[in-house]
């Protein structure tokens, strides 16, 4: 390694130091070897999570940024559909009013018919 290395003190209950000791003999490493590896595998695993978090945030921005101007058009213009269609329903009642016809009953046979349909076209 050539870097200085301090000695560090770490205390294990018995279990602990039986199931490191079965590992370091399975990986043919001493203890200090073993823990070591363990320990820069932890470190190089948090930094990379951390990496990920880092990117997950900023394309997280990107999709808001990109498809919050795409959601505001769409909500604009099921406004306007909205809109367009209870003008219509609402022409249409005094159309219906007009030659002397209830239009609550043509309302609720069209509502009826309209619900049907739909249903058939989704089977």
């Amino acid at each position: 390694m050539g870097e200085t290395q301090q000695r560090v003190q770490v205390l294990f209950d018995d279990d602990l130091l039986k199931s490191l000791d079965a590992e370091c003999k399975k990986q043919g490493m001493n203890r200090s070897e073993f823990i070591r590896s363990a320990v820069e595998q932890r470190i190089s695993s948090n930094s990379a999570e951390q990496g990920l978090d880092t990117i997950l945030k900023m394309l997280r921005k990107v999709l808001q940024d990109e498809l919050n101007p795409q959601f505001n058009r769409l909500a604009k213009m099921q406004a306007k559909t909205t809109k367009a269609a209870a003008t219509a329903m609402y022409m249409q009642l005094v159309t219906v009013s007009a030659l002397g016809l209830d239009g609550r009953d043509s309302l609720k046979s069209a509502e009826e018919k309209a619900v049907g349909y739909l249903t058939n076209k989704e089977s």
